[in-house]
């Protein structure tokens, strides 16, 4: 009767090695692949976020590069003869009739030749497609005249508009000088 007994408990222990692999390989596939595929598309989500970073970051020393014509200059907020308005003060007039919402503006120092001043700006502002098209719009329909040198449109994540990032010029006769 001792024999018997020998080959059952040798055939339990493989049954148990077996029923352990059966409950590992469960975990693995119930609670182990499916934080590991969330940790992956974390990681992808992590880089894609970097990556837009970047290029803000990379816009943002673009935009600082063409407002950097002003380094350490007050802005000039008081109207200059032969203009009928400040053009920060134009700028932010249009924003606020069309309904954008303003991020950054930023003039640079005005330049002058014998006929004309022009002063060259960097604006942030966020809306719709149609109010950020509609600023354009009317910056160069004028009065004064202007123009509308570089233009960037994107999606803002998170938010149901767009942020545009515009660099204009206004240009205004000189006073007491033939137009």
């Amino acid at each position: 009767m001792t024999r018997p007994a020998l080959p059952t408990r040798i055939g339990l222990l493989p049954a148990a090695a077996v029923g352990l692999l059966v409950v590992g390989a469960g975990i693995q596939f119930a609670v182990v692949r499916p934080r590991l595929e969330e940790v992956r598309r974390l990681q992808a989500r992590y880089t894609e976020l970097a990556q837009r970073v970047a290029q803000q970051d990379a816009r943002d020393q673009e935009a600082r590069a063409l407002a950097g014509t002003a380094q350490g200059q007050a802005l000039r907020t008081a109207p200059a003869g032969g203009r009928g308005t400040d053009p920060v003060a134009h700028i932010g007039g249009l924003m606020n009739r069309i309904g954008l919402r303003r991020l950054e503006l930023a003039a640079g120092a005005g330049a002058a030749d014998s006929s004309l001043e022009s002063t060259r700006s960097t604006v942030r502002v966020m809306g719709s497609y149609g109010q950020i098209l509609g600023f354009v719009r009317a910056l160069e329909k004028g009065p004064p005249l202007a123009s509308v040198d570089v233009v960037s449109i994107e999606v803002v994540p998170g938010e149901s508009q767009l942020e545009g990032r515009l660099s204009i010029s206004i240009y205004w006769p000189v006073a007491g000088r033939r137009r």
